[in-house]
């Protein structure tokens, strides 16, 4: 509750998700419904930001691109920091041959760029939601997987560790029950972080026309003004949809911050 930024970003995301789960409620046209007689008409009483030149609404088609862009984001994040996390605890505890050729496999991932590997699948496969979710999961996981693997390395060494293994525990009792919630604090941080990076990939991918055809999002939004003249004389075309991903992804950068200062141990209070 003390950072301020945090609870900022923590009110934006409830108004987004709010109104993506009300989509139906709050969108005064369906995204694809056409209105022949405003077509590139700017913000007015009927269409409250305006329709671009195929004349759909552009505040029905924001509203809808939310559910998408959040749909995907939320469920890429977690999917990845999921995959990470289970990486990460069996590479960190087992050690030897194992974390070696799980960190070689992580080294592999990062060492090609994530957009260029993401194009590639998505072109071969399809670009659908589904397959999009799954290609962003199963590039992202790297960075989760190196953060719980570093903090399993110093706990696998504590006491309680050492205790509960004195004790008979298994080696997966010992991983799952105690090793696995003393990461469960980075891992909540993991996920804001992963989610907005998922939010923006999509994003890329649907400008570059690589998103999913039958669903709006804001990517598509700009991907559909990207023109000069766009640009110049339309700004309720590309505004919009841009700063409804800077808000997205910052919002969701400012909760993890402030997760990460409400749950560090070490953090002045």
């Amino acid at each position: 509750m003390r950072h301020r930024l945090a609870m900022i970003g923590a009110i934006i995301l409830i108004t987004m998700l709010s109104a993506a789960l009300l989509a139906e409620q709050i969108a005064r046209f369906d995204y694809d419904e056409r209105a022949r007689g405003y077509r590139d008409s700017p913000p007015n009483s009927v269409h409250w930001l305006g329709t671009d030149r195929l004349g759909l609404d552009v505040w029905s088609n924001l509203i809808y691109g939310a559910r998408v862009s959040l749909t995907v984001g939320i469920t890429t994040g977690l999917l990845a920091v999921g995959i990470g996390a289970l990486v990460g605890l069996v590479s960190g505890y087992t050690g030897g041959w194992v974390d070696g050729a799980l960190m070689r496999l992580v080294d592999t991932i990062i060492a090609f760029p994530t957009l260029v590997i993401v194009l590639a699948a998505i072109a071969l496969l399809g670009a659908s939601l589904i397959n999009i979710i799954l290609i962003i999961s199963l590039v992202t996981w790297t960075g989760s997987a190196r953060l719980v693997r570093a903090q399993v390395l110093s706990l696998r060494s504590w006491d309680f560790v050492t205790a509960s293994r004195a004790l008979g525990a298994s080696d997966w009792r010992i991983l799952f029950r105690h090793i696995a919630p003393n990461v469960v604090s980075s891992l909540l941080v993991a996920v804001t972080l992963s989610i907005a990076g998922s939010v923006l990939i999509e994003a890329n991918l649907s400008f570059l026309g690589l998103g999913d055809p039958t669903q709006p999002s804001w990517g598509r939004m700009l991907n559909a003004a990207q023109s000069h003249t766009i640009l110049r004389t339309r700004w309720w075309l590309w505004i919009p949809p841009g700063l409804a991903i800077v808000l997205c992804t910052l919002s969701f950068n400012f909760v993890g911050d402030g997760l990460r200062d409400a749950l560090d141990p070490f953090t002045t209070r």
